[in-house]
């Protein structure tokens, strides 16, 4: 399908000023899970503040500048690592990760089991959309790669709906249409999937969008405003409620509260493609003056939209042109295709066939992928280079031939010597590629050290309750018997001492069983079947190179006390929804050995309890980077 430059630049420059226009709108209320009583969103909006839903973007697009249509994962990975600083929910998670030698698909797998469908990602669409313009298969093609760095499955397949939607746009003023496209690029049996449909079906039987929007929490509600399944169900809503009108469409995108921002932002921005710069009302232009505000390090000749706009469609252009012929026609001849070629000859990835993780004693899997993307066959040798101290592996060099256009896989299997004491999380091990002529590409990847955690002692105790001698008794006449509640329950408590807690802080204290964490969530159901309430005395160690005051960030379901150093540093007696962030305290690490007493209560069906450490520079924990360089003592 073929498109004038003029008509594509005007869809984007339409695109980014409603990305932009959208953004501020809803960036002053963004959070606020209940729906927001706005009469007009200019008299809260703030087009100054800087909005991360383009700033990643405007990062792609400088990746894309620079290396054009052949870029992997890995490229954007690098990019965001080294450029942008936001270490917030599943961006933290990401750089965590990536710090470690995790590269995506996994970065956004592990160690992300709350944040994993939150709308970081979809909110990254547009740039794919807008450089593949009827082309929305490879919209989504690029789309998956970029929501694989720190998201799975339903904001995945969020941010492919959004950049199928935004690439045929540029075809389609349908908004239904538009719809169905995007749903055919995602799993038909997502929750995703579902609560799109849910409001397709409520807008055709034509039910009031403020009714709409409490189906799409009854169904589909989460807890985090940020979630993907509501939001993009809000933003679909909004698409179809708002009558191909930017006002009312930012206007119902704002009142139905969550991650607004984001749902103002993608909505407006799908609705630019379908009008283009030259139909939004000069008005609503004037709100943004053309201008937006970037929060990371990306250097631009400036910050004008028309010219993101330029260089978006110079992209796409040289893109589309040179892979599939003259798509873009009429090119004013001031504008310059830019050329670039694929020097990724010889490509190396690594599967972890379980975690990207190793416990003391344990094995970790893996495939070593080495792809040859010449037309000759590539001989030469792999060598795999700095395994810590103690850790073996099948093989660390082979001979390797590879067929022209193959790859070849090779297994191996990491493991860790029983007698190890100590396990680092951060370990990063080298591949060396060397050919014949001595050429060497390298790659590095990564093995997290798994946390040991001690047990040392699981206890209960049964429920003990006065009967109502206002009702009958249960038992026969004369019998001694605890109520039918006692007999069928248990009881914990966080201020009973089950054993002599004082004890607990000494290096002898025996446990029962080592549980050894891959990630910051501790997996105690998996290792013990027990039912019931229980409590749980455990304890790990860490070493430090330095004293330094740090943050520890728990995730609870329960009551927990937390001792570091024979110091009670954090207690709670709740019940709550785990969340990885629900408590945090700032503390003091000693250079050496650090010694963690945990008490842990679980009185509902299971234990969700997971504790990770962040730093500290005078700023909350929100806004700082997960360490990564600390070892775990056995």
């Amino acid at each position: 399908m073929r498109i004038s430059y003029q008509s594509y630049y005007n869809k984007i420059y339409g695109g980014w000023i409603g990305k932009c226009l959208g953004g501020a709108a809803g960036a002053p209320v963004e959070g606020i899970k209940k729906v927001i009583e706005v009469d007009d969103f200019r008299d809260i909006m703030n087009p100054e503040l800087p909005n991360d839903d383009l700033d990643l973007q405007l990062l792609w697009l400088e990746v894309l500048q620079k290396k054009g249509p052949y870029i992997i994962g890995e490229d954007l990975a690098e990019a965001w690592y080294n450029q942008c600083w936001y270490p917030f929910s599943e961006y933290g998670y990401f750089l965590k990760n990536y710090e470690r030698g995790i590269k995506p698909p996994y970065s956004g797998q592990f160690n992300n089991s709350f944040f994993y469908e939150g709308m970081g990602c979809p909110i990254r669409s547009e740039i794919w959309g807008f450089v593949f313009p009827g082309y929305p298969d490879k919209a989504v093609e690029y789309a998956k790669m970029d929501g694989e760095l720190d998201h799975t499955t339903n904001s995945v397949w969020g941010e492919m709906f959004l950049a199928a939607i935004e690439s045929m746009a540029f075809y389609c003023d349908d908004i239904i249409r538009l719809i169905e496209i995007g749903l055919s690029k995602i799993e038909v049996d997502s929750k995703l999937y579902q609560c799109i449909q849910l409001v397709l079906e409520s807008y055709n039987e034509k039910i009031p969008y403020i009714k709409v929007r409490e189906k799409i929490l009854l169904y589909y509600g989460h807890p985090d405003f940020t979630n993907s399944v509501q939001n993009i169900g809000f933003i679909v809503l909004a698409l179809l409620y708002g009558e191909n009108n930017m006002e009312k469409t930012i206007h119902i995108a704002l009142r139905c509260g969550y991650d607004t921002d984001c749902t103002c932002a993608s909505a407006a921005a799908i609705l630019g493609v379908i009008n283009g710069f030259d139909k939004i009302d000069e008005e609503l232009k004037g709100l943004i003056q053309d201008k937006f505000v970037i929060g990371i390090d990306v250097k631009r000749q400036d910050n004008r939209i028309q010219t993101l706009a330029q260089e978006t469609a110079q992209v796409g252009l040289s893109i589309l042109n040179n892979w599939y012929g003259d798509i873009i026609t009429d090119i004013p001849k001031t504008v310059k295709q830019l050329k670039w070629s694929n020097n990724r000859k010889i490509f190396i990835k690594v599967e972890y066939i379980n975690y990207p993780a190793v416990a003391i004693g344990g094995a970790c899997p893996i495939n070593i992928i080495v792809e040859n993307n010449t037309n000759a066959e590539w001989t030469g040798e792999i060598e795999l280079l700095n395994l810590p101290l103690g850790w073996r592996m099948d093989f660390t060099s082979a001979k390797i031939t590879i067929e022209e256009k193959g790859c070849v896989v090779l297994k191996n299997t990491i493991r860790v010597d029983n007698a190890q004491k100590n396990i680092s999380d951060k370990n990063i091990i080298d591949i060396v590629l060397r050919e014949a002529n001595g050429k060497i590409i390298t790659y590095q990847f990564g093995i997290c050290g798994m946390l040991p955690v001690k047990v040392h002692g699981i206890y209960t105790e049964q429920l003990e309750k006065e009967p109502d001698m206002n009702h009958p008794s249960p038992h026969p006449e004369g019998c001694i018997l605890p109520s039918v509640e006692c007999m069928c329950n248990n009881y914990v408590s966080l201020d009973k001492q089950y054993i002599d807690e004082s004890q607990l802080f000494s290096d002898n204290y025996p446990f029962e069983n080592i549980i050894h964490a891959p990630e910051d969530k501790i997996p105690f159901d998996s290792m013990y079947s027990v039912e019931g309430p229980i409590c749980y005395y455990c304890s790990f160690d860490i070493w430090s190179e330095t004293d330094e005051k740090i943050w520890i960030v728990v995730g609870n379901n329960d009551g927990f006390k937390i001792w570091n150093n024979r110091n009670l540093i954090m207690e709670k007696d709740e019940i709550r929804y785990w969340t990885p962030c629900n408590n945090a305290e700032i503390i003091s690490l000693h250079k050496g050995k650090n010694k963690f007493v945990l008490k842990l209560l679980r009185r509902g069906k299971s234990m969700d309890f997971s504790i990770g450490f962040r730093k500290f520079k005078g700023k909350h924990f929100h806004v700082n980077r997960w360490i990564t360089d600390l070892t775990y003592l056995i």
